[in-house]
């Protein structure tokens, strides 16, 4: 309770004293009036707050592939859980295969270019700055196939972690961009926490650290701790409400 509100409930005990020990009027015989003095104490003048949200993990990773290109499967719904290193999508083989093979087939092709231009240094028909070049593009060419196989290796998505997928965002057959989320998927060891909003007259009575009971409609009866972590200074421009966080005690879960 604030200090505002201690000291209204102070003030009214204090008048009502007051007028119990008042002066009689002058045609009333005077009796002393009996007194009862208590101390003033702290008290919710408010009832709890209530509110509906929906309960996730604490830590959540959003899922992609490193380059574009048609989803050729997808392994997972939401609510499935996973376990690190699973693999949960992947996207057509043939185009990822095919930028390998390009890169491979320039960078043999450079190394053709090099051996044949050292030949030609050694009986002084090419100059050393053209032996130089060649070398610089067989370089540039096993470079470009680096990064070919490994675009390959991102071709698939793996699980981070064991948890929970949450979301799934693409369906086979479908294209995807680079970096496109496909997944998300929650870490379930890092606890859960609890996402609702509240009206404006609500909010300003939530502060960060405030304790707070959770139910929860798969384990009914029973009552989880839980503690607020986050309340937005901002309201949601639709539909006007304050977005909080609450992490539930994971002693209790």
């Amino acid at each position: 309770m604030s200090r505002k509100h201690v000291a209204t409930v102070a003030a009214v005990t204090l008048a009502l004293a007051l007028a119990a020990c008042g002066p009689a009027p002058e045609d009333t015989p005077q009796r002393a009036t009996p007194v009862r003095v208590a101390e003033v104490e702290r008290a919710s003048l408010a009832a709890g707050i209530r509110a509906v949200g929906t309960i996730a993990p604490s830590e959540e990773v959003r899922l992609s592939f490193k380059v574009g290109g048609v989803v050729s499967s997808i392994a997972v719904e939401a609510g499935d859980r996973v376990r690190e290193g699973q693999a949960l999508a992947s996207l057509a083989r043939d185009e990822v295969e095919a930028a390998v093979a390009q890169a491979q087939a320039a960078l043999e092709k450079t190394e053709r270019d090099l051996a044949r231009g050292e030949a030609l240094l050694a009986d002084e028909v090419a100059t050393r700055e053209q032996v130089e070049d060649l070398r610089t593009a067989r370089e540039v060419a096993a470079a470009g196939l680096r990064a070919a196989r490994f675009n390959a290796r991102f071709a698939t998505i793996t699980a981070p972690q064991d948890g929970l997928v949450l979301h799934r965002l693409a369906e086979p057959g479908e294209l995807v961009g680079a970096g496109q989320p496909v997944l998300v998927v929650g870490n379930t060891a890092g606890g859960w926490i609890v996402r609702a909003q509240l009206p404006d007259r609500d909010v300003v009575r939530v502060s960060p650290g405030d304790p707070a009971r959770v139910t929860l409609d798969a384990f009914p009866g029973r009552t989880f701790e839980a503690r607020v972590t986050e309340v937005s200074s901002a309201a949601h421009p639709a539909t006007g409400t304050y977005a909080i966080k609450l992490a539930i005690d994971p002693q209790g879960l």
